[in-house]
């Protein structure tokens, strides 16, 4: 049987988590996440509802692997990335302006 070498990425707040994985020819990505050594690996992640891509596009879990693919697994924002790049423009404005001040 024809294996093909898949690697899966995670960023976590402490870095970047990469695995490689030895998987079937042909298999999808809901095989992978089903694999023992994945849960393992990954079991704050592993819940189903989560998204994943495959080198930076979103993909669905019937998705077919091909040898080399890099399977990102997402976790969900912890906050609205608009509102977040707001505020960090709001406190960079206080200090210039408490900066500038005689």
């Amino acid at each position: 049987m024809i294996q093909a070498r898949i690697t899966v990425a995670f960023a976590t707040s402490e870095g970047q988590v990469i695995e490689t994985f030895e998987m079937p020819a042909g298999c999808q990505i809901r095989d992978l996440l089903a694999l023992a050594a994945v849960r393992a690996r990954f079991p704050s992640l592993i819940t189903g509802s989560q998204s994943v891509g495959i080198f930076g596009r979103v993909a669905e879990a019937d998705t077919c692997l091909r040898p080399g693919d890099r399977i990102e697994l997402y976790r969900p924002l912890k906050g609205d990335p608009k509102e977040t790049r707001r505020l960090r423009g709001s406190m960079r404005r206080e200090r210039q302006l408490k900066s500038a001040a005689p």
